[in-house]
């Protein structure tokens, strides 16, 4: 019985280190490289969520892929397009992620959370059903999850696009875990398309 509850933890555990993302490539070069370096950048006006998301990707890359976070190169970038980034980055290429979906998602709450009257004050009125007997408040149904999605963009050193496409992940709103479970999902989808060793 021991073992058999083990074994259901360890599945468990498994499951919720599971990615939650997953790439769609729109375009890949025919005569594209593999890379054994590149630079991740991420593209936001926001450059504390651009430093952010940088390290998390990076440290979900790390041991297998050999990445640098263009903040550590590069100052604000956003403004002057790729050619600055091609031009500081000492990689054989530069993955550019586009975060700013990341940044006007909307705040979701689990399907249990209410929001307090006293937050909003008495003309917003109540949030729940005030007629339910006892105060007991039903957690309503669950809507559809919120995808997000971001588009990335692996350019050579050259400066040719080897690959493009989109990364759809339903994590809630921690940019660090949707930053890891988005570059993980790309490492393996760029290893897999020999685009990364």
């Amino acid at each position: 019985m021991l073992r058999l509850t083990a074994l259901g933890l360890g599945c468990l555990m498994l499951q919720a280190c599971a990615s939650t993302s997953s790439v769609s490539s729109r375009f890949q070069a025919d005569t594209a490289v593999a890379a054994a370096s590149l630079m991740i950048a991420a593209r936001t006006p926001e450059q504390a969520l651009r430093k952010r998301y940088e390290l998390a990707c990076h440290q979900a890359w790390a041991g297998k892929a050999a990445s640098q976070p263009s903040h550590q190169v590069i100052a604000n970038w956003y403004e002057a397009g790729y050619q600055q980034l091609l031009e500081a980055m000492d990689t054989e290429a530069v993955l550019v992620i586009d975060i700013t979906p990341v940044l006007i998602a909307p705040m979701q709450m689990p399907p249990a959370n209410e929001i307090s009257d006293a937050r909003f004050g008495a003309d917003a009125g109540p949030t729940y059903n005030t007629w339910q007997i006892g105060g007991n408040k039903e957690p309503s149904a669950a809507g559809p999850d919120k995808i997000i999605e971001v588009e990335a963009r692996l350019i050579g050193a050259d400066g040719q696009v080897r690959c493009e496409g989109l990364v759809r992940t339903h994590e809630a709103n921690d940019l660090q875990a949707i930053a890891r479970s988005q570059c993980q999902a790309l490492g393996q989808y760029l290893r897999k398309m020999d685009l990364l060793r």
